[in-house]
């Protein structure tokens, strides 16, 4: 049985049809969009995938991606591994899990391919993967949300979520963050593979302004 995987996507369905096949290998998605998102919601339903639609709080959901995810795992009740994945994060073709450990979270290094004329060129050819450059954790040792994995009945966390709302923070990116610092440092592991992220970093925090990634 594969484990669950919550995927927020707004305005980024554009990437999701690039990784949510690979995504569906290795996990059980639940998409989580806007009712304004069409386009998201009809490539969840074509792949046969799960998609709720978040009910919107007083802030924009592109400032408040913490409470999307935790409206999808309120569908998310039973005990067991849960994976957190942005939508412009392809998986790659073998994933070792083994190395999961309980009590800890779990993510894996990234390498960013920015264009998608390269995303084309290195796309099924994992080896090359390898040659583009590291994301920031590399340096600041960051769980950052792009992959976060950890247990629904992990200690350090309350029960029952919310787990992700944070209003000390006010762009896309500060829920993660408040997120993996619940666990300490000696409870942190890094996954033995990596993930390629899709399009340019730190551009879309406070929504998508980035260059489409389709005709």
């Amino acid at each position: 049985m594969k484990p669950p995987a919550i995927i927020v996507c707004v305005e980024y369905d554009d990437y999701l049809r690039l990784t949510l096949p690979r995504t569906l290998e290795h996990f059980d998605p639940l998409v989580v969009t806007t009712r304004e998102d069409t386009k998201t919601q009809q490539i969840a339903i074509g792949s046969d995938v799960e998609v709720i639609c978040v009910n919107r709080t007083d802030k924009d959901l592109h400032y408040d991606k913490g409470h999307a995810i935790d409206w999808g795992l309120k569908y998310l009740d039973e005990p067991g591994w849960i994976a957190v994945l942005d939508a412009d994060i392809l998986l790659p073709k073998q994933m070792d899990l083994s190395t999961l450990e309980p009590g800890c979270i779990h993510s894996p290094h990234r390498r960013i391919v920015s264009s998608y004329r390269d995303y084309l060129i290195i796309k099924d050819r994992e080896e090359e993967w390898y040659e583009q450059p590291y994301g920031p954790e590399i340096r600041n040792g960051e769980y950052a949300g792009y992959f976060q994995m950890f247990q629904w009945e992990d200690p350090v966390l309350d029960h029952p979520p919310p787990w992700y709302e944070n209003d000390e923070w006010t762009s896309y990116q500060g829920c993660d963050t408040h997120f993996w610092r619940k666990w300490m440092p000696d409870k942190m592991r890094r996954l033995p593979f990596q993930v390629l992220h899709l399009g340019p970093l730190r551009v879309n925090w406070q929504g998508r302004i980035s260059n489409r990634w389709d005709n």
